[in-house]
Formats: structure tokens, sequence, C-alpha cells
């Protein structure tokens, strides 16, 4: 699968789905309603905000996809808990 491939599932396979390209980086945001002003995913495939990725090869993305709290507990658990400033674990 390459980028192009996972933009077109994307948009073909959920419907009410627009895809815009940033110039600049060539990254992709999948936008469920245009008139928020977040994606819920993100197709990145540079550098460009996150050197630590190492994304700056050919055919490696990375596909940033955003869930609700509720989702990711009942996906993943607690294990993944940082602590707060306070010292105590949120969940």
């Amino acid at each position: 699968m390459n980028e192009a491939s996972v933009t077109k599932y994307i948009t073909d396979t959920f419907e009410g789905i627009e895809a815009f390209t940033a110039d600049a980086t060539g990254d992709t945001f999948f936008f469920y309603d245009p008139d928020r002003k977040f994606p819920f995913a993100t197709l990145v495939t540079t550098d460009y905000n996150d050197s630590f990725s190492n994304l700056n090869r050919p055919s490696v993305f990375r596909l940033n996809i955003g869930i609700s709290k509720q989702t990711f507990l009942s996906l993943f658990g607690s294990r993944f808990s940082q602590p707060s400033p306070s010292g105590e674990e949120d969940a």
C-alpha cells in the first residue's frame, strides 16, 4: 500500500470524507465535516513537523487516526496511562 491507495481507500470507503493535501508538506488531512477545524486522520509523508519518525525515506509514511478516549481504553486499557502533574495516573 502507498499513500495514494490509502487516501483512495479512506475516501472511497467512508461516506462524506474529504481529503486535503498540504502543498508545503505533501501530508494529507481527512475531514468528515469540512466545517470542522481538525482532521480525524492525517497521512504524514515527511519529517516536516517530526524528524524523530524518519519519514523521509522512500515508501514510508504514517497514518494518524483520532479516536475517543473511550475507544482507546476499550482497545488498549489503561496500561498506557501517564502520570498527571500531581503524580496520579490519568487514564
